[in-house]
């Protein structure tokens, strides 16, 4: 009896062990308090597009009709187009947080809001759920590191906006849900070879 309780600990432990990657998913928190943002974040860069040359490992794909500190000085604006258009910002050294105050200059009411979605290193991808609706700060935090994020325009209609303070961190956040199966396997373990001396 003692025999199979060990061997059915051991089985879940190791299960336990396999599936912790695929059962732990990203998780992304938005933020609209910079103070909250920015003690979370770490350390962190900051693009003031005060200037057309963007900080090194940055790159900024606008639409047609965007620039960085022409339209809006010290900002990067940009026009959405419903669907057709986005803004990418891509980074040579994956992000966990991304952030900036961000100004809705919507024509006439027309946009919905700004709806951003994120390309994780190595694959897969995110649309993050709250949508930008407010003019001023705005970011989040990745548990999963972020190589694009693109700024789309929401509901189908045009979207105008610019962008000051751009800021993001390369810092590490640890996965604890990962962590934690990992340590129940091993547990697990631990527990069936004290069963298999008893």
């Amino acid at each position: 009896m003692k025999l199979l309780q060990s061997k059915i600990l051991e089985v879940v432990a190791i299960t336990f062990m396999l599936l912790a990657p695929q059962l732990s998913h990203s998780a992304i928190i938005t933020y609209t308090d910079s103070a909250t943002w920015s003690a979370l974040a770490g350390s962190v860069d900051t693009e003031d597009f005060n200037d057309a040359i963007l900080n090194t490992g940055l790159t900024a794909t606008l639409s047609a009709n965007g620039d960085i500190n022409t339209t809006v000085a010290g900002h990067l604006y940009d026009d959405l187009l419903a669907g057709s258009r986005s803004t990418l910002f891509s980074f040579d050294t994956a992000i966990t947080a991304f952030a900036g105050d961000i100004f809705d200059l919507d024509p006439g009411g027309i946009g919905a809001g700004i709806e951003v979605a994120v390309l994780f290193e190595g694959g897969g991808s995110d649309i993050i759920t709250d949508i930008i609706t407010a003019n001023g700060f705005w970011g989040f935090i990745s548990d999963t590191a972020i190589s694009e994020v693109s700024l789309l325009d929401f509901g189908g209609a045009r979207e105008r906006y610019a962008v000051d303070d751009l800021v993001y961190s390369a810092q590490a956040v640890p996965e604890p849900a990962t962590l934690a199966l990992f340590g129940l396997g091993l547990m697990g373990i631990g527990f069936s070879k004290k069963f298999k001396k008893v």
